[in-house]
């Protein structure tokens, strides 16, 4: 990728500060019950065999899942 194709820095600035408004908007609307409650990718038979397996827990695997990967294109050379 050409260094001409990458957003300015003010453009990143900009879009960081639009998705983590966004995020933190919705994540707000959450009551502490709602994040320890059922995540929709979880089965009711899953989440009753495991309550563990909540909204904040299914956030926090994915995103450390995603860094994971973020992490392995790192580490690819050109």
């Amino acid at each position: 990728m050409a260094d001409a194709d990458l957003p300015s820095a003010a453009d990143l600035k900009r879009m960081w500060d639009e998705v983590h408004g966004s995020l933190a908007d919705g994540f707000g609307k959450f009551t502490a019950e709602e994040w320890v409650g059922k995540h929709t990718a979880v089965s009711d038979e899953d989440f009753a065999k495991n309550p563990l397996r909540n909204r904040l827990a299914v956030l926090l695997s994915r995103t450390s899942h995603i860094a994971y990967h973020v992490g392995q294109g790192v580490l690819i050379k050109e």
